[in-house]
């Protein structure tokens, strides 16, 4: 499905507040614009993997996003809007993709939206699925690395710096050589909440994946555990225990967890 443009809506206000962005914004709401309704919910099995609110599209290299609770009746609350979730950009620092746009718009009937824009990037996810239709286990095992360290990074994130992240391969994408988190929902939290379930999620979604690349996706997991975090804090955030509890839900997950503990136990 596609649109020529969103003509009815104006941008409102942009941070960063250059020129250029406020161009670049313009230009992408002008279209012609890709819906990207794949992207709406969640399919099957993947946890995380859409928004059932959400509104997506894609132009000329830039990916524009939404989400319902992101309209609002008047401009000040928009902008308040606008400027919390660009705090929570800032805080993400090399996190967030570079590039990124937030825009609120404004269209006929008077609503006022705030968007994402941002470059368009191939999540993990997309990465994920493409090579595991085609069989390419070497790019498999390149993606399921990235997102292991997506992980580290989420860990890092709200331990250090209280950002909890949507922990998902359908949130990170590479660029720039580095991973980066491209949702922009993150909570206040230090205790890393979901990072288990993210972990043990993945084993029952591709079950055609060679068993060594589990055994390394397992081992890259142990060691982000083990050199972002101190024994103590493990044992705070009771780790061992959300990754057991969470083990019984992911079908085939259980050894793996047993790998990761007994790794953090020889630390």
């Amino acid at each position: 499905m596609s649109t020529p443009s969103l003509a009815s809506s104006q941008v409102a206000a942009v941070l960063p507040d250059r020129a250029e962005d406020r161009a670049t914004a313009e230009r992408v709401l002008a279209g012609p614009l890709v819906w990207r309704g794949d992207l709406v919910g969640v399919h099957g099995p993947r946890a995380g993997s859409g928004r059932a609110d959400g509104e997506f599209w894609q132009a000329d290299g830039w990916f524009l996003k939404s989400r319902s609770i992101r309209v609002y009746d008047d401009l000040p609350r928009a902008t308040a809007a606008l400027e919390r979730l660009f705090a929570v950009k800032c805080a993400l620092g090399e996190l967030a993709p570079s590039r990124s746009i937030l825009v609120v718009t404004v269209d006929a009937a008077g609503a006022f939206q705030l968007w994402t824009l941002a470059p368009l990037l191939v999540t993990l996810r997309e990465q994920l699925d493409a090579a595991s239709e085609a069989a390419g286990w070497d790019a498999f095992g390149r993606a399921l690395a990235g997102f292991g360290l997506a992980l580290g990074e989420a860990l890092t994130a709200s331990l250090d710096g209280g950002l909890c992240l949507d922990a998902s391969p359908a949130n990170f994408a590479p660029q720039g050589g580095r991973v980066r988190y491209i949702d922009d929902d993150v909570t206040d939290r230090r205790d890393a909440l979901g990072i288990e379930d993210a972990f043990v999620s993945r084993f029952t979604e591709y079950p055609a994946a060679p068993p060594s690349l589990w055994d390394g996706y397992t081992r890259r997991f142990a060691r982000e555990l083990a050199t972002r975090t101190s024994p103590a804090q493990r044992a705070a955030l009771k780790l061992a225990e959300r990754l057991r509890a969470a083990a019984i839900l992911r079908r085939g997950s259980g050894p793996h967890v047993d790998v990761v503990l007994a790794a953090l136990e020889a630390v």
